[in-house]
């Protein structure tokens, strides 16, 4: 009886001892690829204790499907460095390249001839605006006189009248301690004096009209006797200058400016018994735009 409990016991010893020793491992392959070996030295080694106690070493590494992955792209990444670089497929390219910036050029060149010719347009087609004619009416007394302005519309749109002006210059003034004295003009100052009267300039000029404005000298200054008094033949200077500002349909937010000058011709005057001027060209007197 005794033997047989001892053969029981000695058994399950020898059981215990066997489930308690760790699994032996698993030799490697010899024919394993490359990038397997390559993942199993990226895998984490972690050590734990089983139920009765003893240590047991468990390997963590990828997974077989994460191996299939990066193997394909590892393969294609080398295949693109070692891939020579084709200089066939580069000419096209630059060639496609070129050709754009030709065309980039030529788009260039045809908007500045485009806004060459608009202008050109415009400068053609636009009103313009000049002193057609000048004139001095006499009434039936002495100091009755009306000036009458010829303006004309060479253009090819109508010009709408903005502003103008008519002044006269035919005396200097010279002044002393107690007294002016006044003296006929010799000529006119550097810088025109526009004199600020009524005016009643016509609204429109249609292109190609000529349309004559009537202005009545009124006795307002030195000046404006002297056209009063003056008769065809009098050796005495007398110059009639102004200025005309319009704006046409082409450049409605544009006001175009006209200044004119003329000086009255005694000789001619007295040859045909009516007042007759002549171009008096001074800077800043005569100017167009």
């Amino acid at each position: 009886m005794r033997t047989v409990v001892f053969a029981v016991v000695l058994f399950g010893a020898v059981g215990v001892a066997t489930e308690s020793q760790p699994p032996a491992p698993t030799p490697a392959k010899t024919g394993q690829a490359p990038q397997q070996e390559s993942g199993h030295e990226n895998s984490e080694a972690k050590t734990e204790t089983n139920i009765s106690g003893q240590p047991v070493t468990i390997t963590v590494g990828p997974s077989p499907r994460q191996q299939q992955t990066n193997e394909p792209n590892q393969a294609r990444t080398e295949q693109n460095q070692n891939t020579p670089i084709q200089w066939w497929s580069i000419g096209p390219t630059i060639a496609i390249a070129f050709f754009t910036l030709g065309l980039l050029g030529i788009g260039g060149l045809q908007y500045v001839t485009y806004r060459e010719m608009l202008a050109t347009t415009k400068a053609i087609e636009r009103a313009s605006v000049s002193l057609e004619s000048l004139d001095i009416l006499r009434g039936e007394t002495t100091s009755d006189r009306t000036v009458i302005i010829g303006l004309k519309n060479s253009g090819r749109s109508p010009a709408r009248i903005v502003a103008a002006n008519v002044s006269f210059w035919a005396i200097e003034a010279t002044e002393t301690e107690n007294s002016v004295t006044l003296n006929p003009a010799k000529d006119l100052p550097d810088v025109p004096q526009y004199f600020d009267r009524q005016f009643s300039p016509p609204a429109m000029l249609v292109a190609g009209e000529v349309s004559r404005w009537d202005y009545p000298v009124q006795h307002l200054t030195d000046h404006d006797f002297a056209v009063l008094v003056l008769a065809p033949g009098d050796k005495r200077r007398l110059w009639i200058y102004g200025y005309v500002h319009y704006a046409d349909p082409l450049t409605p937010n544009q006001v175009r400016k006209y200044g004119w000058a003329r000086e009255y011709d005694p000789i001619r005057s007295q040859q045909t018994k009516v007042f007759k001027f002549r171009h008096f060209n001074k800077p800043g007197y005569n100017y167009a735009d």
